[in-house]
């Protein structure tokens, strides 16, 4: 079946919300593979001065047949569980924002006294200059033995202190087996100016799952593609991937920082 849009969401009343909703996905091929693109965007939203000071992302593929399987209890085949290929964002640094400032640094000096014993005595303050900086980043990692789970963690600038970005996506091309189902699970947890708060989405809902033979012919809701050539259908096979400007896909891009790979 086609994935819902929504794919995980949590709030608390006027302090914060924050989601996780399905772009759409794109079969085809990536380096002679059958491959599917996934976008997923995130939002995060502050109803007060509470900022969001860092966020982390999981996604987890695995074949739709495990999915419930516990692995303790039975032995899991992972013949068609899905592969990650590609992924965007891999290590991003925001634009550095620098400060200047002075440390005092105050020197004891140590004396001899009769009787052996050592005194301290005050000796001199001095100054010394510093520059701090700070970035907003992201970092993404494959996990596991298999490649089928991506962890990503996301840091506000630790000088700006003006929390993470709002909105961010990011951008899977993973493997799939002809004629097999796959499922995604997707965890958002963020860290919110507030002692002990850490609210944390998904862990209890379903997977998204995606039939690639079924979503190749529901043409039911029509995007924009990047290239801006032409329109194109959410789970329709357009052909090779390798070659799409993932980065581009991210919504990082034009903020003014550095993809590092």
């Amino acid at each position: 079946a086609e994935p819902r849009d929504l794919v995980t969401a949590t709030q608390l009343k006027n302090v914060y919300y924050f989601h996780a909703r399905h772009h759409y996905a794109r079969y085809g091929t990536y380096a002679g593979q059958p491959a599917c693109l996934l976008i997923l965007d995130l939002s995060f939203q502050q109803y007060s001065n509470f900022r969001f000071k860092s966020a982390e992302i999981e996604i987890e593929f695995e074949d739709a047949d495990n999915v419930g399987l516990n692995p303790h209890e039975v032995d899991i085949d992972t013949t068609f569980q899905p592969r990650v290929l590609a992924f965007e964002p891999q290590e991003f640094n925001g634009p550095v924002t620098s400060v200047e400032g002075k440390n005092a640094v105050k020197l004891d000096v140590p004396i001899q006294v009769p009787g052996g014993f050592v005194g301290i005595t005050p000796g001199v303050s001095r100054s010394k200059d510093f520059v701090r900086d700070g970035w907003f980043k992201i970092h993404g990692v494959i996990k596991e033995d298999l490649p089928s789970m991506i962890h990503w963690t996301i840091r506000e600038d630790k000088i700006r202190k003006n929390g993470i970005h709002s909105e961010v996506s990011v951008a899977i091309i993973v493997s799939y087996f002809p004629r097999h189902k796959f499922a995604a699970r997707v965890r958002v947890s963020a860290d919110v100016f507030f002692p002990f708060l850490r609210p944390m989405c998904g862990k209890k809902d379903d997977p998204i799952y995606f039939d690639p033979a079924l979503m190749r012919d529901k043409p039911s809701l029509w995007v924009k593609e990047v290239e801006g050539s032409s329109n194109s259908v959410p789970g329709m096979h357009l052909g090779a991937l390798d070659h799409l400007p993932l980065k581009r896909f991210t919504r990082i891009d034009g903020s003014g920082g550095t993809f590092l790979k």
